[in-house]
């Protein structure tokens, strides 16, 4: 039996807002600025998973707290010794050090670390920034732009493409990128994540 498209595409929607809805505190509580939310994504450059990148950040904090900084701020004063840092903390992994440096700059650029909403920000000009960040890819790039919007307000930006990997989970249920607005995304990563998890 075939599935319409519209309940299929209804129901990954609806997966989607659950999900959001159930992981909202909780992010909201994990991560203290946007550039946090950033530096989990980081760490997930490592093809380790969420676990991994869940450590690394909790180590950073531990860190920062006897530092009595924020975590951002304690990366920050440390990006001239990045690579120390992350071998401090066996994060000394390539992509990952690539992606730091390349959401550091990204901070300099538009104060993620001092914000708590990115709605003023140009979703088109930081995602051709967030592009040219090495280590990431393109499906952590779609994941960041989409965490970025759950939780600190960045609007989606119109060039913003589904990665390969939910290309092919789309087509597999029947569904293309055609079928869903760029306002969905959000929801649509958040279905896809668990489904493909």
């Amino acid at each position: 039996m075939v599935m319409d498209k519209r309940i299929m595409k209804k129901i990954l929607l609806n997966l989607g807002r659950v999900r959001i809805a159930q992981a909202r505190a909780h992010l909201e509580y994990k991560y203290s600025d946007p550039f946090e939310s950033c530096l989990y994504v980081a760490f997930q450059a490592s093809n380790l998973g969420s676990k991994f990148a869940d450590w690394k950040l909790a180590d950073l904090k531990y860190r920062a707290e006897q530092a009595k900084t924020s975590v951002s701020s304690y990366v920050l004063n440390r990006r001239d010794k990045l690579s120390d840092l992350l071998r401090d903390i066996r994060a000394d992994h390539r992509n990952i050090e690539s992606a730091i440096n390349g959401l550091i700059k990204l901070d300099l650029k538009y104060d993620l670390h001092l914000k708590r909403d990115l709605s003023d920000i140009d979703p088109e000009e930081f995602l051709q920034d967030l592009k040219k960040v090495k280590g990431l890819g393109d499906w952590l790039t779609f994941y960041l732009i989409c965490e970025l919007n759950r939780l600190w307000g960045l609007r989606i930006p119109k060039g913003l493409k589904l990665p390969e990997k939910y290309r092919q989970l789309l087509m597999r249920l029947g569904l293309s990128e055609e079928d869903f607005h760029l306002s969905e995304y959000p929801y649509l990563d958040m279905a896809l994540w668990d489904v493909s998890s």
